[in-house]
């Protein structure tokens, strides 16, 4: 598996090598695109790819609604199945947000899955960037016809230590392979240890 330092810019490269194969890229969904950032990379980088971002954060969901990032964005939230569920916003100024409860104050928002998103876009080769604060499996479970499809052909998706194994058993029967990862957040353990907590991991069907 390659490693790749530095910011999220860095893996952009990689991923034009990935798609650039006769399984080219047609649509990007984006899980989380937040304040907009990774959006706008994605339409600086595949300007010739569509983009749909799921943003059920209001704050940030304003803030790329000002923006135009991405082509299509909607307040629904990814999950593995559709239906009203509360959302929790947490963290300094509500910058972190989920589906899964810690006690923080909540609204009610719309979840959807990748499979009802993707139903009538069958035949058009997706890629996935999900960045949903511990809730990555959560949307996998929620693509099972699209992966079993084979319509599914990168995943790039924020991990955490806790989580990454079950990701990747998951995934493992669709053919997908870890093959980067960046971002890398880790603390130093007092016996000269490294403790990693979470990471970007890219993830390809073979």
């Amino acid at each position: 598996m390659t490693y790749m330092p530095g910011q999220v810019r860095s893996i952009f490269p990689y991923i034009q090598r990935l798609i650039g194969t006769p399984n080219e890229i047609k649509l990007f969904l984006l899980g989380g695109p937040a304040d907009g950032d990774e959006a706008q990379l994605f339409h600086e980088e595949f300007p010739n790819v569509y983009i749909m971002g799921f943003e059920p954060n209001r704050d940030f969901l304003r803030y790329q609604e000002a923006n135009r990032f991405p082509d299509d964005l909607t307040s629904y939230a990814l999950g593995d199945r559709c239906g009203i569920r509360d959302f929790f916003v947490m963290g300094e100024e509500g910058r972190s947000s989920r589906l899964v409860s810690d006690g923080r104050p909540s609204y009610q928002v719309q979840v959807v899955t990748i499979d009802y998103v993707l139903q009538d876009m069958a035949n058009r080769p997706v890629a996935l960037w999900i960045d949903i604060e511990r809730a990555e499996l959560e949307a996998l479970h929620g693509a099972k016809e699209s992966l079993a499809r084979g319509q599914i052909k990168v995943i790039y998706l924020e991990a955490f230590a806790e989580n990454y194994q079950s990701i990747t058993e998951f995934l493992m029967p669709y053919g997908f392979h870890e093959v980067a990862c960046a971002n890398v957040h880790q603390t130093a353990n007092a016996d000269g240890t490294i403790q990693v907590h979470r990471f970007d991991a890219i993830l390809v069907k073979e």
